[in-house]
């Protein structure tokens, strides 16, 4: 592995790794959320997104319930909003201010 493609894998291990930690969530949860978003990216803003790539996310609207989302595909993003399918067929429109979102990445990358 060459040294870029490490400082990029470390890197974006850190900026997940900060993301979940700002939210001050116990250290089991913490560790469970982190270990499931291995394969996974920070998404900060529409255009990181893929269409058809998959994505995880934490809601913020409620403090009391943050969990991670299981797996959906995105449909189609516009502005600050993701439309996406869950596995069961279910469309949803999240929006990027009020949830953090995990983009998985292409498999090529996942060495």
């Amino acid at each position: 592995m060459s040294y870029n493609i490490f400082v990029y894998y470390m890197s974006r291990y850190v900026e997940i790794l900060e993301t979940i930690q700002e939210l001050e969530l116990p250290q089991d949860v913490t560790a469970s959320i982190f270990s499931k978003l291995k394969y996974y990216k920070t998404v900060n803003s529409d255009r990181d997104l893929c269409i058809g790539g998959y994505i995880r996310f934490i809601s913020l609207t409620d403090p009391n319930d943050i969990y991670l989302s299981n797996v959906m595909v995105v449909l189609d993003h516009k502005h600050l909003s993701i439309i996406c399918r869950s596995f069961s067929k279910k469309i949803f429109t999240i929006n990027l201010s009020t949830h953090i979102v995990f983009q998985k990445l292409p498999t090529k990358t996942q060495k």
